[in-house]
């Protein structure tokens, strides 16, 4: 028998909303737009959210894991499961990073109506998250990526790390437009580029999380290694030579220059001998071949 839900006592509804976990939140959110609304009374949810791909959104309340997985047709829609203790660690492996605790975590997946970024967008919609855990992505559809990255940005969502994995080189044909979008992004703590860049362009990190790590970084320059707050830096397959880390130094040695700056690693096939170069939160320089 349908219940007028909508009809209840607004305080009613809050603790009802509080005691839901994100499957049920989520269903009730799908009945019409009043209700989606209607959930936000149970408060915003500090719960963590990862976004891997276009077709899952992986959400951790304690030591549940909830996965979101678009339906593959519509007989699939809202079918939940647990997935056995096998499945869930390749699903570990592959989407989330590997905890110690694991065996105490218990996965459950839900099959979705949602397309795309869809499901991504109602996610952070419904439950109020205003911080996103993770994020991973590839440059291999600058359509895709600018969807999530226009929701983010107008929802002004924190992005606690964000990865960029690498696809061919030769698809990666807008890096210079996906790089003006990520700088609108408010990423606070990790930004990881595994892309190998086109080297016709030049590309400009504007904005300097915590931590840095490029893996194919000849395009990160002078000027914003100069200009860079972050404080751990890691620059591999560069192209700055021995007179830009120089440069550096110089800066470095001054008095309240790179106040954050705790570690820095720069392989370069510039610098002489091709050491790499190394320096630690206790002003030691290494040199490793």
């Amino acid at each position: 028998m349908p219940i007028a839900l909508l009809k209840f006592p607004i305080d009613l509804l809050r603790d009802i909303f509080k005691l839901c976990d994100p499957f049920e939140l989520y269903k009730l959110s799908k009945c019409s737009k009043s209700t989606q609304r209607t959930i936000m009374l149970g408060g915003r949810k500090n719960w963590k959210l990862r976004y891997f791909d276009s077709n899952k959104v992986v959400i951790y309340v304690d030591a549940l894991i909830y996965s979101f997985e678009k339906a593959d047709k519509p007989e699939e829609f809202f079918i939940t499961q647990h997935i056995a203790r096998n499945n869930s660690y390749m699903l570990t492996r592959n989407y989330i990073q590997p905890r110690d605790d694991f065996k105490q975590d218990k996965v459950m997946s839900i099959q979705c109506p949602d397309v795309d970024v869809e499901l991504f967008g109602n996610l952070l919609g419904s439950f109020g998250i205003r911080i996103v855990d993770k994020l991973k992505i590839d440059f291999s559809c600058f359509e895709h990526f600018s969807k999530i990255a226009k929701l983010l940005i107008e929802m002004n969502i924190e992005i606690k790390e964000f990865c960029v994995e690498e696809a061919e080189t030769r698809l990666v044909i807008d890096a210079v437009n996906y790089m003006s979008l990520i700088n609108k992004m408010n990423i606070t703590l990790k930004f990881e580029c595994q892309q190998r860049f086109l080297r016709r362009y030049n590309y400009q990190l504007d904005k300097y999380p915590n931590r840095i790590t490029i893996n194919w970084s000849f395009w990160f320059n002078i000027e914003q290694l100069l200009n860079n707050s972050s404080a751990r830096i890691k620059l591999w397959k560069s192209k700055l030579s021995n007179q830009y880390i120089n440069m550096f130094f110089e800066k470095w040695k001054k008095a309240g220059s790179f106040p954050n700056l705790r570690y820095l690693l720069i392989d370069s096939i510039k610098i002489d001998n091709c050491y790499v170069l190394r320096i630690r939160h206790s002003g030691r320089l290494k040199e490793y071949e």
